[in-house]
């Protein structure tokens, strides 16, 4: 058992070195008190050496690792090869090649490790001091000792230095493994006592608190200790230790340690004789190292677990932040992260298993096949022509001729002129289109964002040229989506087997749509004249239907047909016709819109299916390698050197990781060296 404690000290330096000890949970036991409380004292009584700085104020500004060995005369670990084998010794961690047998010495050395760091004027580091004590009057134990609380800045403290120290002293209490000495004085309230209010802010039950009462001495005439040092008063699991502190007359006397210890036991069994023997230092001594050896055993077999799982942790950052990229390894480095990129943002367009929002390939193909096909429904032919308008451009389309085949002449002309409603919807479907697709680049940099973070300037070029290269695309795109339309503006085709039946109706003059002759003319009205929310278009103010605008008139109840009547009898509100025209002119005039309305739903149709076949050509055909291509000529070009220049905070990030993972390694090995059956 006694070997844990080594084991647990060595972690302890380990960890300390990488300063993330705090990440692995070490059992270990912690000193916390307030400036005056004695413990200096009681950190040389257990060691049984004078070797801490003392003084005014705050003498320990630095967190002390204390690893105390306890070696036997015959131990090997004496043999340094000198006629120093009997005395006791201590190293530091700092210079481990350096063998202090005078502690007085080791003081001066706490002192001047502390100065360099924090000045000489009463600064303070969370940077441990390690140190190392062997002495055959020491038990196995290894202790954290803290600067003492303190509220009133000294020197060049700042003003703050109260709660510097309180949160150096939390980041090591609040580790649920550490054990909380809690150092006391007897001759205090407790309920102002510092070490005692921050133990129970992390240790609320006292699960793992032992007090230690310093002065027992110094309490006031007629008073003493012994409810408390019972636990009847101050409620802690691990029990309550008294002791005795070496006075300033002790310290001006220059008393040894022994004498102090003996004048120790002399005062308990005076004063307290039923509890002697469970109090004073040595005691005090070996209750902790029972107490650690029992806590490590309990906490080793999941500390094992946390150093394995930490080590996988740091090895999988490490495998991200990769090897330092070398002048030799760039151009290839570079390629792989092109490529990378490539094939991520190739595989968001493909698809990919997102259930709350339509991403990727799939909203392109929405937007292709679903709401282009939607707007493109929603067309309505004949937009922007009245029936007067209608009218005048098949009369005027004649001339002064008298044409025995008008609507052929004026269904082409007015063909084209609705035909090109299609550019729109069908030049915005495009936009979204390339809208997604620059939103993609941006999602397949989250994909690869580690590589992002780690070469940033290297994924802005590549954000650009990306971007670049869908824009030329958008425009070669948007050319061809033109020239779609311009090809069926070019030639209209007039002999579709669709628009022969309205031909030869309109050739026979037996459209079942005739109007009838000159006596009985409907009266045409805007719909939009009767209620603003219908459509551009025609129906007949009769109320009846009308043959050459059937699907408009039935829209219109026939109330609102017949007020119609009465507000607009005379015609000059409304947008309609009320002229009277000929049997001919009608037929024209039905043949003329059920042509063009016919042959816009025909290239509607064509519109649907051929839109989306030239968005995906000219947008996504060939993109994967267009977009490699690209990327290697523009990034390799000459003035690009600086791409693969990593960023500090990514740099440093593998520095630390490098450190935390040998430090685990280590660990490892450390704590391979325990047999589990052993305990």
């Amino acid at each position: 058992m006694e070997e844990l404690i080594p084991v647990i000290g060595k972690l302890q330096d380990v960890f300390a070195t990488v300063g993330r000890g705090k990440e692995i949970e070490l059992p270990q036991i912690v000193v916390v008190g307030s400036q005056s409380a004695g413990k200096s004292s009681v950190m040389e009584g257990i060691v049984g050496r004078y070797f801490l700085p003392r003084g005014s104020g705050i003498v320990t500004r630095r967190p002390l690792l204390l690893h105390l060995h306890n070696v036997g005369p015959e131990d090997s670990r004496r043999d340094w090869g000198d006629d120093l084998e009997t005395e006791d010794w201590a190293i530091f961690e700092h210079d481990p090649k350096t063998r202090f047998t005078d502690f007085e010495e080791v003081r001066k050395e706490i002192e001047r490790e502390t100065d360099k760091l924090t000045g000489t004027n009463k600064g303070i580091s969370d940077i441990p001091i390690v140190l190392r004590v062997y002495s055959d009057k020491v038990v196995n134990l290894s202790l954290v000792d803290l600067p003492g609380i303190t509220k009133v800045p000294v020197g060049d403290q700042p003003p703050d230095i109260e709660k510097q120290i309180r949160d150096m002293i939390l980041k090591y209490i609040v580790n649920p493994n550490s054990l909380i000495l809690a150092v006391t004085p007897a001759n205090q309230d407790f309920a102002t006592s510092e070490a005692l209010q921050m133990a129970k802010e992390v240790d609320k039950d006292g699960l793992r608190t032992l007090v230690v009462l310093t002065k027992l001495d110094l309490m006031d005439r007629g008073t003493d200790a012994t409810e408390v040092l019972k636990g009847n008063i101050i409620p802690v699991e691990l029990g309550i230790v008294g002791v005795v502190n070496r006075s300033q007359e002790d310290i001006n006397n220059d008393k040894s340690p022994e004498d102090c210890v003996q004048d120790e036991e002399k005062f308990l069994r005076k004063k307290y004789p039923r509890l002697a023997d469970v109090n004073g230092i040595r005691y005090l001594a070996k209750k902790l190292n029972v107490l650690l050896i029992e806590h490590i055993r309990t906490c080793l077999p999941e500390l094992k677990n946390r150093i394995r799982a930490k080590t996988r942790e740091f090895e999988e950052q490490l495998a991200i932040l990769g090897e330092t990229v070398t002048p030799e390894r760039k151009t290839i480095m570079k390629l792989q992260c092109i490529t990378r990129f490539v094939d991520h943002y190739m595989e968001a367009i493909k698809g990919n298993y997102e259930v709350d929002s339509l991403c990727g390939g799939a909203k392109i193909r929405d937007i292709l096949h679903g709401k282009l096909s939607k707007t493109l429904d929603d067309l309505k032919p004949m937009q922007g022509f009245t029936p007067d308008q209608l009218m005048r451009f098949i009369r005027n389309s004649t001339g002064v001729k008298q044409l025995l085949s008008v609507p052929e002449v004026c269904f082409e002309k007015n063909a084209q002129i609705q035909i090109q409603h299609f550019e729109g919807p069908s030049i915005e479907c495009l936009e979204k289109v390339h809208e997604q697709l620059t939103v993609l680049v941006k999602e397949a940099h989250r994909d690869v964002k580690h590589n992002v973070n780690r070469f940033p300037r290297l994924y802005n070029n590549i954000q650009e040229v990306s971007k670049s290269v869908l824009q030329s695309r958008f425009q070669i795109a948007s050319q061809s989506v033109k020239e779609l339309i311009e090809m069926e503006k070019a030639l209209v085709n007039g002999s579709h087997e669709k628009l022969k039946v309205i031909l030869r109706d309109y050739s026979t003059g037996h459209s079942k749509n005739q109007a009838g002759d000159k006596n009985n003319n409907h009266l045409l009205v805007a719909p939009k004249a009767v209620d603003p929310n219908e459509e551009p278009g025609c129906v007949c103010l009769t109320g009846e239907s009308c043959p050459w605008e059937p699907e408009l008139s039935s829209k219109l109840a026939k109330d609102k047909l017949k007020e119609m009547k009465k507000i607009h009898k005379d015609g000059k509100d409304a947008d309609c016709l009320t002229e009277s025209i000929s049997t001919k002119e009608k037929r024209d005039y039905i043949a003329t819109a059920r042509l063009v309305r016919q042959y816009f739903d025909i290239v509607r149709e064509i519109m649907k299916e051929q839109i989306p076949k030239c968005i995906m050509l000219k947008m996504l055909g060939n993109l994967k390698d267009d977009l490699q291509n690209s990327l290697i000529e523009k990034l390799n070009a000459a003035g690009n050197d600086n791409l693969l220049d990593e960023s500090k905070h990514i740099e440093k990030q593998r520095e630390e990781a490098t450190e935390m993972l040998a430090a685990l390694k280590n660990a490892i090995i450390l704590t391979n060296e325990i047999n589990d059956a052993e305990f």
